[in-house]
């Protein structure tokens, strides 16, 4: 899964799901314009661009395909249908995976969290697209990129702004992993662990400093009890938190604490 560079504000997660649960009942039975037509019927609307705008992206980013009948079918498993949540994990987990070249939103995604408090003010998303330093990014794209942001996990839409919290990213590829067992981590395995999970993050770390938008995750995740903070003195590993003038934090160790992590 590697989104466009052409994101659109109509193809987002739940418009996707919606598309991909109609494809699993008819799974290679149905055409494009029988989607077109039971989603958004011609007596009741004048036009079907949202929805061919959704069955294109989803054709695009491989989870249906036409068939040489012309009929649409599931390229991904079917069980990831199942529930949002499940396509909201295969989506978290393969969003960055095998990169073969950097797209426009994981570019932008990692632009996003490297930014200071500074990001905060931003207003709305024709300013976020101003704000960043990316040039290539227009306001359609942002418009779009909020939706799957919010979807995958780095913080939340509050009317015209992105409030940036990406403890859930954390929590769905680090905490929740079954690859990641145990539960006290030195600092510099657990970052070592985030940036091969979660690529996006390596801009944020810059030597032994944690960027804002990884320190709001991990101070979420420990205000929710689901890790805790440590530092030990006399250790050899020490990472600073992002910190204001009052305000500075130093780590060594990551406990998981089990028993409120939510499977």
């Amino acid at each position: 899964m590697l989104i466009k560079d052409k994101l659109r504000k109509e193809t987002t997660p739940k418009r996707v799901f919606s598309v991909l649960k109609l494809v699993k009942l008819y799974n290679g039975k149905i055409k494009k314009e029988d989607v077109y037509n039971l989603i958004q019927p011609l007596k009741i609307v004048e036009k079907q661009d949202e929805v061919k705008r959704v069955v294109k992206f989803s054709i695009e980013e491989n989870f249906i395909k036409e068939n040489i009948d012309g009929k649409l079918e599931l390229v991904i498993d079917k069980e990831i249908l199942n529930i949002i949540k499940s396509f909201r994990s295969f989506c978290s987990e393969n969003i960055f995976k095998n990169m073969q070249e950097e797209s426009l939103f994981f570019n932008i995604t990692s632009e996003i969290l490297s930014k200071d408090l500074t990001f905060y003010e931003v207003k709305s998303f024709e300013n976020i697209a101003n704000y960043l330093e990316n040039k290539e990014v227009d306001k359609e794209f942002i418009l779009g990129w909020r939706y799957w942001a919010e979807f995958i996990g780095f913080g939340k839409v509050l009317n015209s702004q992105f409030l940036i919290n990406p403890y859930e990213r954390i929590m769905e590829r680090i905490i929740n992993n079954i690859q990641y067992n145990e539960n006290n981590y030195k600092i510099n395995k657990f970052i070592s662990i985030i940036k091969e999970e979660c690529p996006e993050f390596k801009i944020t770390i810059n030597n032994n400093e944690i960027g804002l938008s990884l320190t709001v995750a991990l101070r979420t995740l420990e205000a929710i009890g689901v890790i805790k903070i440590h530092n030990i003195k006399d250790s050899t590993e020490v990472w600073r938190l992002y910190y204001s003038a009052i305000d500075k934090l130093e780590v060594t160790d990551i406990e998981i604490l089990r028993e409120n992590c939510n499977e």
